[in-house]
């Protein structure tokens, strides 16, 4: 607890003093979360306006999902993949198929909370506790593997097929006309050359906030076609 920085709302002060445009930075000690961070392409308005909503959220004294910030940092994880799981059934559910996450069950995020914490990791062993628990129902070389699978291979193939498409909507992009994306940033992201995919990982959030601010504007209910915000470029 005091290595990470004392009181869960003073770490969300800390955290906004520390925000900035750059890739997603992993926690390099105790906190109690990972440290949030902005796009590349963010503007100084959008991170003006986030720091100002961390700051907003730390002055009510939030208490944390847990006494530990290890604990805390578990369940704010629960949560969120929960909140997808959620999303994601109501969509799949529309075509008959069933969305199903057994690990966000309640009994399995209270047996993985009373684990040790020393027992949840092992030299040269990935997820032990996991691996342990389903050595009488997974094969072998499952119990062994050492990391997650990639879809690098994906990610870059959608984005070769696709690319002009992206590159015509950063021209007409509501996100760049209210003064939240640089243009000149989200084309450098798309056309330039990545050794892996960590440039992209906030870039599914960018275009489905673009995707949605779209639906506000365009295709109304009366069947009309509203006109896009002006641009504002950020100076």
């Amino acid at each position: 607890y005091l290595l990470s920085g004392g009181s869960y709302a003073r770490w969300l002060r800390s955290s906004a003093a520390l925000l900035g445009p750059e890739p997603r930075r992993r926690a390099t000690g105790p906190a109690w979360e990972s440290p949030p961070a902005m796009p590349a392409w963010a503007t100084p308005r959008a991170v003006s306006s986030v720091r100002s909503l961390i700051r907003e959220a730390a002055h009510g004294e939030p208490d944390p999902l847990a006494p530990l910030p290890v604990q805390h940092d578990m369940l704010s994880v629960a949560q969120f993949c929960g909140e997808i799981t959620r999303r994601a059934s109501r969509f799949t559910t529309r075509h008959g198929v069933s969305y199903e996450a057994p690990y966000l069950d309640d009994r399995v995020v209270e047996a993985a909370m009373s684990i040790r914490l020393e027992d949840r990791i092992a030299a040269g062993r990935y997820k032990p506790v996991l691996a342990t628990a389903m050595r009488d129902v997974l094969p072998a070389y499952a119990q062994g593997r050492a990391t997650k699978g990639d879809y690098s291979g994906e990610l870059y193939g959608g984005l070769r097929r696709h690319r002009t498409d992206l590159l015509e909507l950063c021209e007409e992009s509501v996100l760049v006309g209210m003064g939240l994306v640089d243009r000149v940033a989200l084309k450098e992201l798309l056309l330039g050359l990545h050794p892996d995919t960590s440039p992209f990982m906030a870039f599914d959030s960018t275009l489905a906030c673009e995707l949605w601010l779209r639906s506000l504007y365009r295709n109304n209910r009366s069947g009309t076609t509203e006109s896009l915000p002006p641009h504002r470029e950020e100076i």
